[in-house]
């Protein structure tokens, strides 16, 4: 077992705990090397490869999964769970075009079954509040400008914690991690043609509880 993978059951897994790269070496070791080629080193026990795919998308595993359950602490359990799993099971893994969306899908199954043992679902949007203003000619402008930004941002976290939680997801899936339909319905297991269907019906409910 890797000294990373150690850590990873006693859920105290830290940058120090895999092997020594930072993140500017992540994107140079990243560049011209395709998520094939970076999976394949992982099911030959490439430890490097392992850290390199655990330390490039935890964040981005952790922010979806806060989008499916309220318990930051569960959704780290099950991160780690995953990885574990998949460092026990590299030599019988199958081969994976998108790293990112096969650990968001099993993530998501994760998270799920955890959610039917009776979770506390998120209540919240994914929305994050962002300080930046365009303007700049005077303080009262901009103050004027962030108070008016302030109100449509509150109003929009509203209408979409009306959404029902799969349109919050798809939401989330789409205008905030950047996923397309076919990538969306896959992770959400659903048909494409299913999938465009149920993001026009959050579309157009956003667009009502707006008004």
């Amino acid at each position: 077992m890797i000294e990373g993978t150690k850590h990873l059951r006693n859920n105290t897994f830290v940058n120090d705990n895999v092997p020594n790269c930072d993140d500017s070496t992540y994107i140079k070791h990243q560049e011209g090397i395709s998520d094939h080629q970076v999976w394949h080193r992982l099911k030959e026990g490439d430890e490097y490869a392992f850290a390199l795919i655990y330390k490039s998308n935890f964040h981005f595993l952790y922010s979806y999964g806060l989008k499916l359950v309220y318990d930051k602490a569960l959704v780290r359990d099950s991160i780690q769970d995953l990885f574990v799993h998949i460092w026990d099971r590299k030599h019988k893994l199958g081969e994976v075009a998108n790293i990112r969306m096969y650990l968001c899908k099993a993530l998501r199954r994760r998270v799920l079954n955890e959610r039917k043992k009776g979770l506390k679902l998120v209540n919240t949007s994914s929305i994050q509040q962002s300080d930046t203003l365009v303007f700049s000619e005077s303080v009262e402008h901009r103050l004027i400008e962030k108070q008016k930004f302030d109100y449509k941002l509150s109003k929009l976290k509203v209408c979409v914690n009306r959404l029902t939680t799969k349109q919050r997801e798809m939401i989330h899936l789409k205008f905030y991690v950047g996923l397309n339909y076919k990538e969306i319905a896959e992770i959400m297991d659903l048909s494409t043609k299913a999938t465009y269907k149920l993001m026009g019906r959050a579309i157009g409910a956003l667009r009502h509880f707006y008004k």
